[in-house]
């Protein structure tokens, strides 16, 4: 018995330095949908490749996201849209988005919030709950999620 609390102590603490070191990274807390907003040019543009895989091969298709920082309320906001038409391709972009991160100045957010449309009308939003930095304004943004499992 004391040797298993022991194990579990051991394990317990080297989660805990994995997290404080950056080994084990966090999303942030959560983000809440706002209000959508009309495309301007001050959208950054990402490359992206939604992959999946099928029989144990990786398919992968290139997209262009286009995702706007900006502070509200004294925190991080977001605004970003895919342009793909509807069909199955925009279904499996939609699904690879909702698993994925956007990361930006070393935080990773949930990149749900990317609006999939047939035009750039109007992108999706949230608000997350990380105090605004200035250095997000200027940050490099980066997708990344892993190949979904796709059914022959």
């Amino acid at each position: 018995m004391t040797r298993l609390l022991l194990a579990l102590a051991a394990i317990a603490a080297g989660l805990a330095i994995a997290w404080y070191t950056g080994w084990i990274k966090r999303d942030a807390f959560a983000s809440q949908p706002i209000e959508g907003q009309r495309v301007d040019a001050s959208y950054q543009r990402i490359y992206f490749e939604a992959a999946v895989l099928r029989s144990g091969e990786r398919l992968a298709e290139g997209h262009d996201a286009y995702v706007k920082v900006f502070a509200r309320d004294g925190k991080l906001a977001l605004c970003g849209f895919v342009a793909i038409s509807a069909g199955f391709i925009a279904e499996r972009t939609r699904a690879w988005l909702d698993a994925s991160k956007l990361e930006i100045a070393g935080q990773r957010v949930s990149s749900s919030f990317i609006a999939v449309r047939p035009d750039n009308a109007e992108a999706g939003c949230a608000l997350t709950e990380l105090a605004w930095r200035d250095d997000y304004r200027s940050a490099p943004l980066k997708l990344t999620g892993v190949p979904l499992l796709d059914a022959p």
